[in-house]
């Protein structure tokens, strides 16, 4: 369901039911196994896994869903982990995470059920912010980010949002919110 990811000799890859792989591309032997379901009390949608793993500098950023380890950030040599983000009531999309530096912060955004498009500080995983629009909607379409700009779809319809710096605390406006322009499965370019 996901496409794997390459980063130099090693393809990250994350299946259906859970299972976080780092593959030696030459070989093709595993170099390290994670199931995110058992080892990190992950909880996934109706239709199981389905995002790609982002890999960031020494980080793989892959979202299990539940409350411990909502979104987590594994070493991408041997899969230690290096931080779990915590965010109540927030169930695995089916969008893959981007890396975004919006307002000189670093931060991981995705689409989450139960949580709508959250972001987490790339260093330490800490929440920054969550939007709550469409968290009921199946988060499939993987979010397009431009500078400060977040665009996002699905099935209820199109979202611009602007993330703003207001007194150091992130905050979100919505530029405009489309119910005449869903997208449900297809990202946007």
């Amino acid at each position: 369901r996901s496409t794997p990811t390459v980063d130099g000799d090693a393809i990250y890859a994350f299946g259906s039911d859970g299972d976080l792989v780092c593959l030696d591309k030459k070989s093709g032997k595993v170099s390290w196994l994670k199931n995110v379901r058992t080892e990190f009390g992950g909880t996934y949608g109706r239709w199981a896994y389905a995002e790609s793993p982002l890999v960031d500098e020494k980080k793989v950023i892959c979202t299990p869903g539940g409350d411990d380890a909502s979104i987590i950030a594994l070493n991408k040599k041997n899969g230690d982990v290096i931080w779990k983000s915590s965010i109540t009531g927030a169930v695995a999309g089916y969008a893959s995470a981007m890396a975004a530096t919006i307002n000189g912060v670093k931060q991981y955004i995705t689409l989450m059920s139960g949580a709508g498009l959250v972001s987490v500080h790339a260093e330490t995983g800490e929440p920054l912010w969550m939007t709550g629009l469409d968290k009921d909607a199946a988060p499939i379409v993987t979010p397009v980010i431009q500078k400060d700009f977040i665009y996002f779809s699905s099935r209820e319809g199109s979202v611009l949002l602007r993330v703003v710096n207001s007194e150091h605390k992130e905050k979100i406006d919505t530029v405009y919110s489309l119910k005449k322009l869903p997208n449900a499965v297809g990202s946007s370019v």
